[in-house]
């Protein structure tokens, strides 16, 4: 079972890149990175047609752009089928083969038989955070940029990222793990086409980083919000950080302030890179991008001047990329008759999951928080010990660990003698579906 506070995780956002982040985020995701300054070449057969369609809504763009540069009032539409705003894209995987920290080193020192695995390499819970302005979702995938083969192409290489996360700025928080691609399970729009990111962020890094170590700052976001989306979707489809992939999934990014925009595309190979499979898993992930390409030069007067319809064609390719059905088994690994929540028959089984389900994802603070160690306590009680002749009554002091307790130690709904049934009215607590794990 889970734990009951969740997960130690080094947190991922998509609106915090530190410095020199790159080597961690393609390590974290097992990237590998091909910048371009076109698109994959499973687009250039649009290219005729974007031209074409370029031509006919250029003037259009223009006077988009000229009237978003007004200062328009927004009232977006509610969230549709296929187009979401500002949707929550969370993704939660365990990656391997990272130098266990000070801590891990601290607790494992005190056992006799962990004493010569000391500085062995450990899983690191990672979890992704994000929200795209707007995202599109199709029924059907995209077609894959590559063969699934190439995935074990000996050119895409990743370095690997042993040093703890927290050397490059990313620090560890406790939650529970989250897996959600802007939809509830059971939605009929299940895979992601497109979608668009912000690149305020880059505004609030120091100057002394560069422009070369923004641009690279760009690319992070664009590999972990592209994997972030595509690990979610793909854990509906029944696939897990140990079961992996078999087939490819696609995804297409958009990083714009307006003016200048960054177009990447990506595909999902892998998600195995656990501890176990971190040296002998083949394959990666491929993402392609582009550099800060300006989609205008000024607006003087109410007009657009300099209008890039190289970038405009770029976009239109985007939208013409039309998704195919696949022509194997999407679920390999998801049951036939049970495939979701909603396909419980018992009713108090499928109410019961959903609503625990729905709580926990929601990452609400618990009734009774994690016991506080005070920093009186770890001076006078764990590193001096000069309180010895106080009576134990703390959690450290009882050779307990709250992080250890799992999710099913608690107490059930307590059931009132007038709401029992007849005539076993002895039940006191109502009953729990957890997995018998």
């Amino acid at each position: 079972m889970p734990r009951y506070y969740g997960f130690e995780c080094v947190m991922l956002t998509e609106d915090k890149v530190p410095y020199n982040a790159m080597p961690l985020v393609q390590c974290y995701t097992r990237t590998h990175f091909i910048p371009q300054d076109k698109l994959p070449d499973l687009y250039t057969e649009t290219t005729p047609a974007a031209e074409s369609v370029v031509a006919e809504i250029k003037s259009l763009v223009e006077d988009a752009i000229a009237i978003e540069h007004e200062g328009i009032k927004h009232n977006f539409a509610p969230i549709t089928g296929k187009v979401d705003y500002d949707p929550r894209h969370e993704a939660f995987w365990f990656v391997g083969g990272v130098d266990p920290s000070r801590k891990v080193i601290r607790a494992r020192s005190q056992y006799k038989w962990l004493k010569s695995k000391l500085l062995e390499p450990k899983d690191r819970a990672v979890q992704y955070l994000g929200t795209p302005m707007l995202a599109l979702r199709s029924h059907l995938p995209l077609r894959p940029l590559m063969p699934y083969s190439e995935a074990t192409n000996p050119d895409f290489k990743v370095a690997k990222f042993t040093y703890v996360p927290q050397n490059v700025g990313y620090k560890p928080t406790t939650r529970h793990a989250t897996n959600i691609p802007g939809f509830w399970p059971g939605d009929y729009d299940e895979f992601g086409l497109l979608s668009y990111h912000g690149r305020s962020h880059i505004l609030a890094r120091k100057q002394s980083f560069g422009p070369e170590d923004d641009l690279e700052a760009l690319h992070c976001q664009a590999m972990k919000s592209s994997f972030g989306w595509l690990l979610a979707q793909a854990s509906y489809q029944g696939f897990t950080t140990y079961n992996d992939l078999t087939y490819p999934l696609t995804t297409q990014t958009v990083i714009t302030n307006g003016q200048l925009w960054s177009l990447y595309s990506y595909q999902l190979n892998t998600v195995v890179m656990h501890n176990e499979q971190i040296d002998k898993n083949p394959k990666h992930n491929v993402c392609f991008g582009t550099q800060p390409m300006k989609l205008f030069e000024t607006i003087e007067n109410g007009n657009v001047k300099g209008l890039n319809e190289e970038v405009l064609k770029m976009l239109v390719q985007f939208y013409m990329n039309v998704p195919e059905k696949r022509d194997h088994d999407m679920k390999p690994y998801l049951g036939k008759e049970e495939q979701v929540v909603a396909d419980i028959e018992d009713d108090k089984r499928r109410c019961w999951l959903e609503d625990v389900y729905k709580h926990l994802v929601s990452n609400r603070p618990k009734h009774l928080l994690v016991p506080e160690l005070y920093l009186w306590e770890k001076i006078y009680k764990i590193q001096f010990n000069t309180r010895f002749f106080e009576k134990k009554r703390r959690p450290f002091e009882l050779g307990i660990q709250p992080y250890s307790r799992k999710l099913n130690e608690h107490l059930p709904p307590y059931i009132p003698k007038i709401l029992r049934p007849y005539p076993k009215a002895k039940k006191k607590f109502e009953t729990t579906y957890y997995p018998d794990v």
